[in-house]
Protein backbone atom coordinates (compact mmCIF):
# COMPACT_ATOMS: atom_id res chain seq x y z
CA UNK A 1 0.00 0.00 0.00
CA UNK A 2 1.22 3.38 -1.09
CA UNK A 3 1.06 6.81 1.19
CA UNK A 4 1.07 10.26 -0.02
CA UNK A 5 3.12 12.06 3.43
CA UNK A 6 2.64 15.96 3.89
CA UNK A 7 4.98 18.03 4.47
CA UNK A 8 3.68 21.22 6.74
CA UNK A 9 3.83 24.16 4.57
CA UNK A 10 5.11 27.94 6.00
CA UNK A 11 3.97 31.11 5.10
CA UNK A 12 5.94 34.41 5.42
CA UNK A 13 4.31 37.77 6.52
CA UNK A 14 6.03 39.06 3.86
CA UNK A 15 4.13 37.17 1.09
CA UNK A 16 1.47 37.71 3.25
CA UNK A 17 1.33 41.18 2.70
CA UNK A 18 1.90 40.98 -1.14
CA UNK A 19 -0.84 38.22 -1.50
CA UNK A 20 -3.19 40.82 0.37
CA UNK A 21 -1.98 43.85 -0.58
CA UNK A 22 -1.14 45.23 3.04
CA UNK A 23 1.95 47.08 3.92
CA UNK A 24 4.33 44.29 5.53
CA UNK A 25 4.90 46.27 8.76
CA UNK A 26 0.67 46.13 9.26
CA UNK A 27 0.93 42.23 8.72
CA UNK A 28 3.97 42.02 11.30
CA UNK A 29 1.70 43.98 13.93
CA UNK A 30 -1.19 41.63 12.75
CA UNK A 31 0.79 38.81 13.70
CA UNK A 32 2.39 40.00 16.52
CA UNK A 33 -1.49 40.73 18.32
CA UNK A 34 -2.31 37.23 17.32
CA UNK A 35 0.36 35.58 18.68
CA UNK A 36 -0.01 37.34 22.02
CA UNK A 37 -3.69 36.48 22.05
CA UNK A 38 -2.89 33.03 21.56
CA UNK A 39 -0.37 32.92 24.33
CA UNK A 40 2.91 32.82 22.38
CA UNK A 41 6.25 34.98 24.74
CA UNK A 42 7.69 37.59 21.95
CA UNK A 43 10.93 39.66 23.26
CA UNK A 44 11.58 43.05 23.90
CA UNK A 45 11.83 43.58 19.91
CA UNK A 46 8.89 41.77 19.09
CA UNK A 47 10.29 38.86 17.84
CA UNK A 48 8.93 35.06 18.38
CA UNK A 49 11.48 31.97 19.05
CA UNK A 50 9.05 29.84 17.15
CA UNK A 51 8.14 31.81 14.13
CA UNK A 52 10.29 34.67 13.82
CA UNK A 53 12.98 35.14 11.06
CA UNK A 54 14.86 37.35 8.48
CA UNK A 55 14.09 37.06 5.32
CA UNK A 56 15.53 39.24 2.20
CA UNK A 57 13.43 42.68 1.09
CA UNK A 58 13.13 43.73 -2.60
CA UNK A 59 16.52 44.97 -1.46
CA UNK A 60 17.94 41.73 -0.96
CA UNK A 61 18.08 43.30 2.58
CA UNK A 62 17.70 40.44 5.61
CA UNK A 63 14.77 42.58 7.43
CA UNK A 64 12.29 40.64 10.34
CA UNK A 65 9.66 38.73 9.30
CA UNK A 66 7.56 35.45 10.22
CA UNK A 67 7.03 31.92 9.25
CA UNK A 68 3.49 31.02 10.09
CA UNK A 69 2.59 27.57 9.45
CA UNK A 70 -1.05 26.98 7.82
CA UNK A 71 -2.96 26.91 11.02
CA UNK A 72 -1.73 30.59 12.08
CA UNK A 73 -2.21 31.94 8.55
CA UNK A 74 -5.55 30.37 8.64
CA UNK A 75 -6.66 32.37 12.01
CA UNK A 76 -4.37 35.71 10.72
CA UNK A 77 -6.97 36.03 7.54
CA UNK A 78 -10.18 35.53 9.87
CA UNK A 79 -9.60 39.05 10.39
CA UNK A 80 -9.29 40.20 6.46
CA UNK A 81 -11.90 39.91 3.52
CA UNK A 82 -13.16 36.91 1.50
CA UNK A 83 -11.62 37.93 -1.66
CA UNK A 84 -8.03 38.54 0.63
CA UNK A 85 -9.03 34.90 2.36
CA UNK A 86 -8.95 33.56 -1.04
CA UNK A 87 -5.85 34.40 -2.07
CA UNK A 88 -4.18 33.25 0.87
CA UNK A 89 -5.78 30.00 0.60
CA UNK A 90 -5.31 29.41 -2.49
CA UNK A 91 -1.81 30.09 -2.38
CA UNK A 92 -1.41 27.71 0.97
CA UNK A 93 -2.69 24.87 -1.52
CA UNK A 94 0.07 25.37 -4.50
CA UNK A 95 2.45 25.39 -1.63
CA UNK A 96 1.24 22.31 -0.07
CA UNK A 97 0.53 20.97 -3.81
CA UNK A 98 4.66 21.74 -4.42
CA UNK A 99 5.25 20.23 -1.38
CA UNK A 100 3.67 16.47 -1.77
CA UNK A 101 6.30 14.03 -2.02
CA UNK A 102 5.80 11.43 -4.92
CA UNK A 103 3.70 7.55 -3.19
CA UNK A 104 6.41 5.04 -3.00
CA UNK A 105 6.27 2.64 -6.12
CA UNK A 106 4.63 -0.74 -6.12
CA UNK A 107 7.95 -1.55 -7.49
CA UNK A 108 9.92 -1.06 -4.71
CA UNK A 109 10.17 -4.05 -2.53
CA UNK A 110 12.40 -2.97 0.57
CA UNK A 111 10.56 0.11 1.98
CA UNK A 112 12.62 -0.64 4.78
CA UNK A 113 15.75 0.32 2.96
CA UNK A 114 14.27 2.78 1.73
CA UNK A 115 13.47 4.32 4.85
CA UNK A 116 17.24 3.76 5.72
CA UNK A 117 18.07 5.93 2.84
CA UNK A 118 15.77 8.65 3.59
CA UNK A 119 17.40 9.05 7.40
CA UNK A 120 21.10 9.02 5.88
CA UNK A 121 20.10 12.07 3.12
CA UNK A 122 18.55 14.09 6.08
CA UNK A 123 22.03 13.37 7.95
CA UNK A 124 23.68 14.84 5.23
CA UNK A 125 21.28 17.27 4.43
CA UNK A 126 20.55 18.88 8.12
CA UNK A 127 24.22 20.06 9.59
CA UNK A 128 24.97 19.40 13.39
CA UNK A 129 21.87 16.17 13.63
CA UNK A 130 22.32 13.88 16.38
CA UNK A 131 23.33 10.47 14.32
CA UNK A 132 21.54 8.96 17.56
CA UNK A 133 18.56 10.90 17.10
CA UNK A 134 17.84 10.07 13.40
CA UNK A 135 18.67 6.41 14.17
CA UNK A 136 16.23 5.88 16.67
CA UNK A 137 13.70 8.24 14.35
CA UNK A 138 14.22 6.00 11.36
CA UNK A 139 13.96 2.69 13.06
CA UNK A 140 10.21 3.80 14.95
CA UNK A 141 9.52 4.68 11.12
CA UNK A 142 10.36 1.35 9.73
CA UNK A 143 8.10 0.19 12.85
CA UNK A 144 5.39 2.18 12.25
CA UNK A 145 5.41 1.69 8.42
CA UNK A 146 6.53 -2.04 8.23
CA UNK A 147 5.42 -4.05 11.14
CA UNK A 148 9.02 -4.86 11.39
CA UNK A 149 10.36 -5.59 14.88
CA UNK A 150 13.99 -2.95 15.04
CA UNK A 151 14.11 -4.21 19.28
CA UNK A 152 17.06 -5.96 18.20
CA UNK A 153 18.69 -3.20 16.52
CA UNK A 154 17.34 -0.71 19.42
CA UNK A 155 19.88 -2.24 21.76
CA UNK A 156 22.66 -0.43 19.54
CA UNK A 157 21.32 2.84 20.45
CA UNK A 158 23.00 5.00 23.30
CA UNK A 159 20.76 4.33 26.28
CA UNK A 160 18.95 7.49 26.10
CA UNK A 161 18.01 10.09 23.21
CA UNK A 162 18.61 13.14 25.09
CA UNK A 163 21.34 14.61 25.04
CA UNK A 164 23.02 14.83 28.56
CA UNK A 165 24.71 18.02 28.20
CA UNK A 166 22.56 21.40 28.73
CA UNK A 167 21.55 22.35 25.40
CA UNK A 168 20.02 25.74 24.94
CA UNK A 169 18.46 28.02 21.95
CA UNK A 170 19.13 31.43 20.85
CA UNK A 171 16.43 32.99 23.51
CA UNK A 172 17.77 31.16 26.57
CA UNK A 173 21.35 32.18 25.23
CA UNK A 174 19.99 35.44 25.18
CA UNK A 175 19.03 35.44 28.83
CA UNK A 176 22.62 34.39 29.79
CA UNK A 177 24.14 37.08 28.37
CA UNK A 178 21.78 39.66 28.86
CA UNK A 179 20.82 40.10 25.17
CA UNK A 180 17.90 39.58 22.85
CA UNK A 181 17.84 36.25 21.01
CA UNK A 182 18.10 38.20 18.17
CA UNK A 183 21.20 39.70 18.89
CA UNK A 184 22.56 36.17 20.20
CA UNK A 185 21.71 34.88 16.59
CA UNK A 186 23.20 37.87 14.68
CA UNK A 187 26.69 37.43 16.88
CA UNK A 188 26.30 33.54 16.03
CA UNK A 189 26.30 34.27 12.36
CA UNK A 190 29.28 36.99 12.73
CA UNK A 191 31.10 34.45 14.48
CA UNK A 192 30.57 31.88 11.49
CA UNK A 193 28.44 29.27 13.71
CA UNK A 194 25.39 28.99 11.39
CA UNK A 195 23.49 31.01 8.51
CA UNK A 196 20.07 31.06 7.32
CA UNK A 197 18.95 29.05 4.26
CA UNK A 198 16.43 30.57 1.46
CA UNK A 199 13.38 29.76 3.62
CA UNK A 200 14.96 31.60 6.75
CA UNK A 201 15.83 28.17 8.91
CA UNK A 202 18.75 28.64 11.01
CA UNK A 203 21.35 25.88 9.49
CA UNK A 204 24.97 24.69 11.37
CA UNK A 205 28.24 25.89 9.69
CA UNK A 206 31.20 22.94 10.53
CA UNK A 207 32.46 24.91 12.67
CA UNK A 208 29.16 25.35 14.53
CA UNK A 209 28.66 21.76 14.46
CA UNK A 210 31.46 21.38 16.99
CA UNK A 211 29.18 23.55 19.49
CA UNK A 212 25.51 22.45 18.50
CA UNK A 213 23.20 19.90 17.71
CA UNK A 214 20.19 20.34 15.24
CA UNK A 215 17.33 18.73 16.90
CA UNK A 216 13.79 17.38 15.57
CA UNK A 217 10.61 19.30 17.09
CA UNK A 218 7.17 18.91 16.50
CA UNK A 219 4.69 21.91 17.94
CA UNK A 220 1.42 23.38 17.04
CA UNK A 221 1.59 20.72 13.95
CA UNK A 222 4.70 22.73 12.62
CA UNK A 223 7.80 20.35 12.29
CA UNK A 224 10.90 21.00 11.96
CA UNK A 225 14.73 21.30 13.13
CA UNK A 226 16.02 23.39 16.40
CA UNK A 227 19.83 24.48 16.96
CA UNK A 228 20.49 24.10 20.17
CA UNK A 229 23.84 25.61 21.40
CA UNK A 230 26.09 24.09 24.03
CA UNK A 231 26.77 26.12 26.85
CA UNK A 232 30.63 26.18 25.01
CA UNK A 233 29.80 28.64 22.78
CA UNK A 234 29.16 31.85 25.65
CA UNK A 235 32.98 32.08 25.62
CA UNK A 236 32.77 32.99 21.93
CA UNK A 237 29.92 35.13 21.73
CA UNK A 238 29.55 37.13 24.58
CA UNK A 239 32.26 39.30 23.41
CA UNK A 240 31.50 39.33 19.39
CA UNK A 241 29.81 42.10 18.54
Amino acid sequence: MTSIVEIPVTMSSREIAELTSKEHKNVMADIRKMLVDLGYDLDEEGRSAEFSADLPDSYGRLQPAFLLPRELTEVLILGYSAALRLKVVRRLRELEQAQLKPPVSPALHDPAATLLAIGKGLLDMVPGINPAIMAAKTLTAITDNTGLDTSALRLALPASETPTEAMLNATQLGKLLGISAQKVNKRLTDAGLQYRDDKGNWLLTPEGTKHAEALPFERHGHAGYQVMWRTTVVGLIETHH
